[in-house]
């Protein structure tokens, strides 16, 4: 995602999806983990990276700002999604395959992968472009889905549009999202084979920004601005979707977010965090029972959430340290010295 100094912002919904048929069943399998950490030297900037039990890979070749979003593992192939800057404010949409980068094809000027998903022989990408400011078309975003790097566009429900998720089940393929301004604030979208359906009604903020299918049912997590406080302001509730019902994971006293879901078998598991605007628990609901994975001191964030076998694992960060869980127990990935976040978690 040319040197530039500049550290780079990185979207707010974890980018998680996996596949259920690919789970270790005795969850002994490699944990791949994607995010960015911050590079210091004569200039200062995020960059993509990729962990492998613990092990950093730099995906970019460490001269390149960027980041990774989503990372997914099929067969012996390790798929990796993400963004890199091409000059100040202009970037490419990215998709690693065993670490060999490849351009998506766009049409303007800043361009983002999101998530990533390998079905078969098909290698699902979505994400979004837009355009810098001061430039023809400042503003209006465009949400994209590659399929085996071929760009296509999504349908607006409304106006302009973000996508955050993929998930395919069979010949459906599913992308989660959100749309800008409509009527009033944004509305949270979930599109089946490009057809989109709101799943708010747009007069409060809302983003859908992770799906995931099990069986006839699709689950969807985000959050929605739905509680006013004293002060007149709304705080954000996590939410999950079931087939389009919204249930509240929190009741909107603080400020929560609900990032990444995964189902395995009856269980359902949602990685978030809850708390005030500069203090909050990285936190995991299971079934709708909140597990604390911080204490609350710092910003913290579970990013991305994997079930394999009888192991639950959630990639985030706590203050300035990417972290990982393995079944409530922490790692850290970096040691805080500079930035970092894991955002997707994946074990094969």
């Amino acid at each position: 995602m040319v040197t530039v100094a500049v550290a780079i912002a990185v979207v707010s919904c974890g980018k998680d999806n996996s596949d259920p048929d690919s789970e270790s069943e005795t969850g002994n399998g490699d944990v791949y983990v994607a995010g960015w950490e911050r590079r210091s030297n004569s200039r200062t900037y995020n960059e993509a990276v990729l962990w492998k039990n613990g092990v950093k890979q730099n995906l970019p070749d460490g001269t390149v700002a960027g980041a990774a979003s989503s990372v997914f593992v099929a067969g012996r192939d390790v798929y990796v999604a993400g963004f890199e800057k091409n000059d100040y404010d202009n970037s490419d949409a990215i998709l690693w395959k065993n670490g060999v980068k490849q351009v998506l094809e766009s049409t303007l000027s800043q361009t983002s992968a999101n998530s990533v998903f390998v079905a078969g022989s098909d290698v699902y990408v979505a994400g979004d472009e837009n355009n810098a400011s001061g430039t023809a078309f400042a503003g209006i975003k465009v949400s994209v889905l590659w399929k085996n790097g071929v760009r296509q566009t999504l349908p607006n429900v409304h106006s302009a549009y973000t996508t955050n998720s993929v998930f395919v089940s069979g010949s459906d393929v599913y992308v989660a999202g959100h749309e800008t301004g409509y009527p009033v604030e944004d509305i949270a979208v979930l599109w089946k084979n490009g057809v989109g359906q709101a799943l708010t009604d747009g007069t409060r903020d809302a983003t859908a920004c992770s799906v995931f299918v099990a069986g006839s049912d699709v689950y969807v997590a985000g959050y929605a601005y739905d509680v006013r406080d004293e002060n007149d302001i709304y705080h954000s509730v996590a939410c999950l979707w079931k087939n389009g019902e919204k249930q509240a994971l929190t009741d909107g006293s603080q400020h929560a977010y609900a990032y990444s879901v995964f189902v395995a078998g009856s269980d359902v598991y949602v990685a978030g965090r809850d708390g005030s605007l500069t203090q909050h628990d990285a936190c995991l609901w299971k079934n709708g029972v909140k597990q604390s994975l911080t204490d609350g001191a710092k910003e913290a964030y579970a990013r991305s959430v994997y079930v394999s076998g009888s192991d639950v694992y959630v990639a985030g960060q706590d203050g300035a340290v990417a972290c990982l869980w393995k079944n409530g127990v922490r790692q850290n990935l970096t040691d805080g010295t500079l930035p970092a976040n894991a955002v997707s978690v994946f074990v094969k």
